[in-house]
């Protein structure tokens, strides 16, 4: 679950920059190591809300508030938002800045392996509750 959210927000963010730099034809924002780390801490992210919100509700059953899932939860968007700030400040020649074109082939390499992924091993997403069997 992760790995498939993970890929989702590679691709969206990929995409997304490389769509708006093509655009604007300005370079785009953020390096390709801050947009890696930003979409794997991302997938955390998703995946604590799957797991404290969305997995308890798949039963069915009334549950109190979950103070352990909620500080989680704030916890992984904290770190979300650190790394994708920390990241974006390493030097260029590490964050390397692929130009638009690359972007938008690295979001949708994302988004064919996610489908590959889940088609072969029947990956579920962390963004829907799935049923309990």
């Amino acid at each position: 679950m992760w790995l498939d959210s993970s890929l989702l927000f590679l691709g969206f963010i990929s995409l997304l920059n490389g769509v708006t730099a093509l655009i604007t034809s300005k370079a785009p924002v953020y390096g390709l190591i801050t947009t890696i780390l930003s979409a794997a801490v991302a997938g955390l992210v998703m995946y604590m809300m799957y797991r404290y919100f969305y997995r308890p509700k798949a039963d069915n059953s009334r549950r109190t508030w979950n103070w352990k899932g909620f500080a989680a939860t704030t916890l992984s968007v904290l770190l979300w938002i650190a790394v994708t700030i920390f990241s974006g400040l390493l030097p260029t020649s590490v964050n390397l800045k692929l130009p638009a074109i690359a972007l938008v082939i690295v979001g949708l390499v994302a988004f064919g392996v996610r489908w590959l992924l889940k088609r072969q091993f029947n990956i579920q997403s962390a963004l829907v509750a799935q049923p309990r069997r």
